[in-house]
């Protein structure tokens, strides 16, 4: 099996499914981590329900639901870090995974749930990767630019972090993120701190910073998470990664 650092690097969002839908006890070990922030629908309340609408996905995957109310940080964060850890989980038992933030039923989601606190700010579709990409997703692919990232030094805004620091940026970068924006950035402290900022409050700007300091602690598991503690006059404090 994968490590999780490994995870990280072969992660791809995959949108073209075999139609084996993975099996409840898999699922279940991929999500043996999660937070209250995702659920997993029970086994067949979405069976002949088309969740990734739009000729998005294809196949039969398995659904999980992050729950968060968007507006709040500190929720959307934690929700993100709690989806991208099933994300890894599933990556390394051979699944390919896509997270979905608004081309999904969201109607057909909350039925499955049943009664539950707050709806799905987005869902992660998981399932076994077809061999052959569709034309549709190669297009997609190319027009939100999968390939194309900023370096990691791009994302540091100020200061010089440590080497260790580096490796869980390194890692960050190669998080998904709505459009693949990227919207994380670093700033190092002279105490050791990094400052986490957003690029703006966009609805999923939050979100997608959870998940990529998902992966800065798995390659960086020295640091710890706090609230923010410095503000920075352009961007949105997120929060403080703070060593151990």
């Amino acid at each position: 099996m994968l490590t999780l650092l490994q995870a990280i690097e072969e992660r791809r969002s995959v949108r073209t499914f075999t139609h084996t839908p993975p099996g409840a006890a898999l699922l279940r070990e991929c999500g043996a981590e999660a937070t209250a922030a995702l659920r997993l629908p029970p086994q067949g309340a979405l069976d002949g329900v088309r969740i990734g609408t739009y000729g998005v996905i294809s196949g039969t995957p398995a659904y999980a639901a992050v729950l968060c109310d968007p507006a709040d940080t500190a929720a959307a964060v934690a929700a993100g870090m709690a989806g991208e850890r099933f994300v890894l989980e599933a990556v390394r038992r051979g699944l390919g995974t896509v997270w979905l933030g608004a081309t999904y039923d969201r109607r057909a989601i909350e039925r499955s749930l049943g009664d539950t606190a707050g709806g799905p700010c987005a869902v992660i579709a998981a399932g076994y990767p077809a061999g052959r990409l569709r034309l549709a997703e190669r297009i997609m692919r190319g027009a939100i630019r999968s390939a194309s990232r900023h370096s990691a030094a791009e994302l540091v805004v100020a200061g010089t972090p440590a080497p260790e620091a580096m490796r869980g940026i390194e890692a960050a970068r190669l998080a998904p993120s709505a459009r693949n924006r990227q919207p994380w950035r670093f700033a190092a402290n002279r105490d050791g701190s990094i400052d986490v900022y957003a690029l703006g409050t966009g609805r999923f700007d939050a979100l997608d910073c959870g998940i990529a300091l998902c992966h800065f602690l798995v390659a960086a598991p020295m640091y710890t998470l706090g609230a923010p503690r410095n503000p920075h006059p352009t961007l949105t404090p997120i929060a403080t990664l703070i060593q151990r």
